[in-house]
């Protein structure tokens, strides 16, 4: 692993004011995950049988850990490997919307459950005449891949009488905050909550609208944030639905059961997600469920920063994130984790946790 040297955890800056034993539950969570799902190492020199080694020995450790012991264990199990490069991280959450199962003049928007031509692309694929970030794509009935329904096509009604549709919402710019988040939860009419997750996108190269609207001249890098945006949307009526086109990328998704109310949504890693312990990576160079020290500063009121150094674990992914030292911190449920989430933009030095006997 290139831009990296090993380093002593007596050296690591707020090490030991960690609430190790928050951090050491969080991987507790997902041992049994990462044993039923193994990751695939992505080039951080993760040595996978090492890390089901350790989700083994928290298993058979239990949860009742203080603090000591819960430190104790990602030293004796873990080495420390520093990211030599200037490192970024924002926020994300799981919004709330309201929503239901039948369509209606008051829910006509929906999300799309993912078409049965839709696959997943391997590596082995041929994909030249596609895009380089495309991992699904239609198959058609000779085998060839191609892009499947792009965004306007959707809300022109390509998707109309194909009996796709998971929920209904209010509005477009509901489905696309959603569609940004990648998760949900929709409290339904009918008293009950969905919990919905990402299952598959079109292959279309994704388009953000907030540069778009930088471009414009509408916000600048410092001013822009989720809920600017999306205020900025509703107030823009019809033109909002022109806005929306500009991402052609549509995501599809799945209907997320018996997954507990204190966690977020099923990650990309098959891992529910933690509160300000669960990270999105870039899966072409960083190992699902390792764990990684980020010390950076986080917004504290309206305009304050607060020092963050603590453990988050690689659990998600995002078509944004990308580079090594990149990550997407899950926050949380509801507006006002989605306020905190949408004004992380900060500068962040990373640390990874490699398990002993990593190559």
């Amino acid at each position: 692993m290139t831009g990296a040297k090993q380093i002593r955890f007596d050296t690591l800056s707020g090490w030991l004011r960690e609430d190790h034993k928050a951090a050491y539950a969080a991987f507790h969570a997902s041992a049994t995950h990462l044993l039923d799902h193994p990751p695939k190492n992505h080039g951080d020199d993760v040595d996978i049988e090492a890390l089901l080694a350790c989700a083994q020995k928290a298993l058979k450790l239990g949860t009742e850990l203080d603090d000591e012991q819960a430190r104790l264990f990602f030293e004796d199990n873990f080495k420390l490997v520093s990211v030599d490069e200037d490192g970024f991280v924002t926020g994300y959450f799981e919004p709330s919307f309201q929503g239901s199962l039948e369509k209606s003049k008051d829910y006509p928007a929906p999300l799309h459950k993912r078409p049965d031509d839709l696959v997943m692309v391997s590596k082995e694929e041929d994909i030249s005449h596609l895009c380089s970030e495309t991992s699904f794509a239609r198959q058609l009935e000779d085998g060839s891949l191609a892009y499947h329904v792009s965004r306007s096509e959707v809300m022109d009604g390509a998707l109309n009488d194909q009996a796709l549709e998971l929920v209904w919402l209010k509005d477009w710019i509901d489905a696309f905050v959603i569609h940004i988040q990648g998760s949900a939860r929709i409290d339904l009419t009918d008293g009950n909550v969905m919990r919905v997750a990402f299952d598959g996108k079109s292959g279309h190269a994704y388009r953000s609208l907030g540069k778009h609207l930088i471009e414009m001249g509408i916000f600048t890098p410092d001013t822009i944030t989720m809920d600017k945006l999306v205020a900025y949307l509703r107030d823009q009526g019809e033109e909002a639905l022109k806005l929306l086109r500009h991402n052609p990328s549509y995501i599809f998704f799945k209907d997320q059961k018996n997954l507990p109310l204190d966690y977020g949504p099923l990650a990309a890693a098959h891992i529910p997600l933690h509160p300000m312990r669960s990270l999105a990576v870039d899966r072409t160079c960083r190992t699902f469920g390792i764990p990684i020290w980020i010390e950076t500063c986080l917004p504290q009121g309206k305009h304050a920063l607060a020092p963050c150094k603590q453990l988050f674990f690689a659990h998600d992914t995002g078509s944004a994130i990308q580079g090594q030292a990149r990550g997407d911190l899950f926050v949380g449920t509801g507006p006002e984790a989605g306020s905190f989430a949408g004004r992380i933009k900060q500068q962040a030095r990373f640390t990874l946790l490699l398990p002993k006997g990593a190559k």
